[in-house]
């Protein structure tokens, strides 16, 4: 039997359809596990772990949920950026 080379595309589309390859299930990123689905728009935003993490340690202890937490945060992110995006809406 004639050996087929693979080439790195191959591992890398592999990796992303997050399919079986050479006899190993692989994962798409371990950086990127986490999803939110946003609003009626059904958009998802991949988030690192890590920092799904700390979103999630905060909002047990501010009691409040996983999504509220990320939309407080990215409320505050608006807010320091307000000079950026208004800048942005003249050019």
């Amino acid at each position: 039997m004639a050996k087929i080379k693979k080439k790195i595309t191959d591992f890398k589309q592999a990796l992303l359809k997050n399919t079986k390859f050479i006899g190993k299930e692989n994962e798409i990123s371990s950086n990127l596990d986490e999803a939110v689905d946003t609003s009626s728009n059904n958009q998802v935003i991949r988030i690192d772990n890590d920092i799904a993490e700390q979103f999630k340690i905060l909002a047990k202890f501010e009691n409040i949920s996983f999504k509220e937490q990320i939309n407080k945060a990215l409320n505050h992110y608006l807010r320091l950026k307000k000079n950026k995006i208004e800048e942005a809406k003249k050019s």
